[in-house]
């Protein structure tokens, strides 16, 4: 819909909104392709959130501390840290 939304504004460029039910990774990029900017929470698809627990979006950082603190104030523990290879 933004896109033809940008050709019958006659834009080059412009930002775009929608919910995250929108968000879709591929349609996104060619969003960008055309000069949209897409501006759409991606949407939370934890497993815990389909389980009924806390996603990782719920979690806040607090800095001072070095912790993540849940929704329901409880800091986290650290357990292990884990490291992504970059496939080269």
């Amino acid at each position: 819909m933004a896109l033809e939304a940008k050709t019958n504004l006659e834009l080059k460029q412009a930002e775009v909104v929608a919910d995250a039910g929108y968000y879709n990774a591929a349609e996104v990029s060619r969003c960008v392709e055309a000069g949209l900017t897409p501006l759409i929470p991606k949407a939370d698809t934890s497993a815990n959130t389909a389980r009924g627990l806390y996603g990782k979006s719920r979690f806040r950082y607090d800095e001072k501390k070095d912790v993540y603190v849940c929704p329901a104030g409880a800091e986290l523990t650290h357990r292990f840290n884990t490291y992504e290879l970059d496939g080269s």
